[in-house]
């Protein structure tokens, strides 16, 4: 084991990293008036106030470690936590801790007055409604990616990737105040955030490393690093109620209070500086030094053989006396050093094991708790017996090739089986290193089986809702084909009677007229005007039913040309109407021409008619922008329509004016709508009583 561990750290070494540069930062020291007594240091106006507020609700971010956090007893800890205590016992006052779910349900309470004060840094949005004392600690916003992203990492090199940030948090202000070009994803803790980036979910996160750090150590996540600087500092202070500047006051008193000595303990408590390299040991390296500064003495006194025999056994003797001492002092820094790095291995949530040629050389606790063999069996076992059968050939060889420094992936799943017989997946991440002369592979293993499952239970739902799909898919293919038999049947079935019923009553008139009074010739030409009438609305519903079955090619369609034609065909049959037309050149889009060429004719057609009592009737069309899309639009100056009306405008046969001002069948804009719809577009209108309509739709 005592070789085995630090080669296990070189695994954690950007994590050492990232704690480097934690530790690195130096909280703001700010000086305090510490010669005022207790006693003294509220003013009366001060003690009255906090007498008429003996409550003071405190509400800490559940998960913002190490500045607060709560522990599994719900117990308030953290390095602001400390700040608030002596700030209690040096004032003689007392806050009541308030447990909220998170951070957005924290800034939203504050907002309502439904908490008195939290810690936080102090940006534009929240000095709006609190405010801030002097900072008391700072801890700089680092962006972390994935092991893969190449690089170090800025704010503008972010710009066009998903970067999350959680809600609410000071870095979220910061990269909306200061970087309108990115599009933050918004996540709820700083858990998610970490979680997104490493499964592929996000491209990097922006928080401060303190936190992030101690999230990624605990989560134990192995493809994140830290890969730039955002720029920003937390500040953190204490922010209170805007309407109670007398706390904020107090607040300021109670952090003077406090001495550097106890800030650095507060400090030391919660960010030990104890994690260092063997290798970076003074007491190692003076060993080393030691030891060959002896092998140059010893050289030396071979070469001095002239001496007196007693003289050089004197002083060998001294030289071994002192090598043995200086090796003894490196030996124990090694083994204290070892021992800690033991710890870190034993109590790790990751399963780690030790592999050598065919068998597990150590294996930790976690490794232990996940496959449920003992030690002993592990140490017994080839490391590849509690492989499933499925993986057992890939794992073998894949650890083999290791070993032997041939290429292999270094991170892959695979199925593990239990001693009691439970199947297990599991994510390894594999390195080579020299154990006792001899190369090995150490791996972190952590269990996915949940993942998995989740992931299975998925493809099943998809495969299921694909069945159905495709069920649905043929029910509504036959229930095409029978409305297609069914629309077949109305032209056929209903035509031939129809055009008897008009025949016939156009013979009467014409034959027997003179035999017929004005009463009867009325009636003839109401059944003739019916009939026609008939014949157009059976004319209609087969348009809107192949407007809504008919195959679509898609290819490149020149709108503008489109309504050029329609509106050559109005004025060719119809000579005697003026009208003016506006038409926007070049509107291309891609759809089915012939179902284009139908919407237009329908809505050129309906200002046409709408426009025939305007004394200088106009006719636009044109393309404009909504929401971001191209929207095409149909204008007129005619009759217009009421809004409150404008639902009833695209159903069949419903229509807001009579035949006898404005003739029509009630299809034509259902005719629209349907294939708007066809080609994954949104049709609508906006118009007044006579003052025109407009017509807009958008297409995919």
């Amino acid at each position: 084991m005592s070789e085995i561990i630090p080669e296990s750290v070189k695994r954690l070494r950007w994590i050492w990293k990232a704690g480097a540069v934690f530790l690195l930062l130096v909280p703001l020291l700010l000086a305090r008036n510490v010669k005022q007594e207790k006693d003294n240091l509220l003013t009366p106006d001060e003690r009255a106030w906090l007498k008429a507020h003996p409550v003071i609700r405190l509400a800490p971010d559940p998960d913002f470690p190490p500045v607060e956090s709560f522990d599994n007893n719900n117990e308030y800890n953290g390095i602001t936590a400390d700040y608030i205590a002596l700030i209690e016992k040096k004032l003689g006052i007392q806050f009541k801790i308030v447990r909220l779910r998170n951070w957005e349900e924290i800034i939203d309470r504050a907002k309502n007055r439904q908490i008195d004060m939290y810690a936080a840094s102090k940006t534009p949005q929240r000095t709006g409604y609190m405010l801030f004392t002097t900072p008391f600690l700072e801890l700089p916003a680092g962006i972390i990616a994935r092991e893969k992203v190449k690089g170090p990492l800025t704010m503008e090199t972010l710009k066009g990737m998903k970067v999350s940030v959680v809600s609410g948090y000071a870095t979220h202000d910061f990269i909306a105040n200061n970087y309108p070009g990115l599009n933050p994803d918004v996540v709820p803790d700083v858990q998610t955030g970490l979680r997104k980036v490493s499964f592929g979910m996000s491209d990097a996160f922006v928080e401060n490393l303190a936190t992030a750090t101690y999230y990624i150590e605990k989560e134990g996540f192995v493809n994140l690093r830290i890969a730039g600087e955002s720029g920003y500092i937390y500040r953190m202070a204490f922010a209170s109620r805007k309407d109670w500047p007398e706390l904020n006051l107090i607040l300021e008193k109670g952090l003077a209070r406090i001495s550097s000595d106890e800030e650095k303990a507060i400090y030391k408590k919660h960010i030990p500086l104890e994690n260092r390299s063997l290798f970076a040991s003074k007491k190692f390296q003076a060993a080393i030094l030691t030891a060959f500064g002896a092998a140059v003495l010893l050289i030396a006194g071979v070469i001095t053989l002239n001496r007196t025999l007693t003289k050089q056994v004197s002083r060998r003797t001294m030289e071994l006396e002192k090598e043995l001492s200086e090796r003894k002092q490196a030996e124990d820094a090694l083994r204290e050093s070892e021992e800690k790095f033991r710890v870190l291995a034993e109590t790790s949530p990751a399963a780690i094991c030790l592999c050598q040629e065919d068998k597990h050389i150590y294996v930790n606790p976690s490794f232990i708790r996940l496959i449920d063999y003992t030690e002993r069996e592990f140490l017994d076992m080839r490391f590849w017996d509690w492989v499933h059968a499925d993986y057992k050939e890939m794992v073998r060889n894949r650890c083999l090739s290791r070993q032997r420094g041939e290429p292999a992936p270094p991170r892959y799943e695979f199925k593990g089986v239990t001693k009691s017989g439970e199947e297990k997946w599991v994510f390894l991440s594999a390195g080579r290193i020299e154990y006792r002369g001899k190369p090995a592979v150490i791996a972190t293993i952590f269990d996915i089986t949940d993942r998995k499952r989740s992931e299975e239970q998925i493809l099943k739902l998809n495969e299921q809702l694909e069945q159905r799909v495709e069920q649905r898919t043929a029910q509504l293919e036959a229930a095409n084909k029978e409305l297609e038999a069914f629309s077949f049947s109305v032209s056929h079935d209903l035509r031939a009677p129809l055009r008897s019923i008009f025949g016939f009553s156009k013979a009467l008139l014409d034959d027997y007229t003179d035999k017929l009074d004005n009463q009867g010739k009325d009636y003839l030409n109401r059944v003739c005007a019916a009939s026609q009438r008939m014949s157009q609305l059976i004319d209609q519903m087969l348009k809107l039913s192949r407007a809504a079955r008919s195959e679509m090619t898609w290819e490149a369609v020149n709108l503008s040309a489109l309504v050029v034609s329609v509106t050559e065909e109005l004025l060719s049959s119809n000579p005697e109407r003026k009208m003016e037309f506006s038409i926007q050149k070049g509107v291309e889009v891609k759809g089915d021409r012939q179902l284009l060429q139908m919407l237009l004719q329908n809505l050129v057609d309906n200002a046409w008619k709408f426009t025939g009592k305007h004394p200088q009737p106009r006719i636009e069309f044109g393309v404009t922008e909504n929401n971001g899309k191209s929207a095409y639009f149909v204008r007129d100056n005619g009759a217009g329509f009421d809004m409150a009306y404008a639902d009833k405008l695209f159903a069949p046969f419903q229509r807001l004016h009579n035949d006898r001002e404005f003739p029509g069948s009630g299809i034509g804009l259902s005719i629209v709508q349907r294939i708007v719809r066809r080609h994954g577009g949104e049709v609508w209108a906006e118009g007044a009583v006579d003052q025109g309509a407009t017509f807009y739709f958008t297409l995919l």
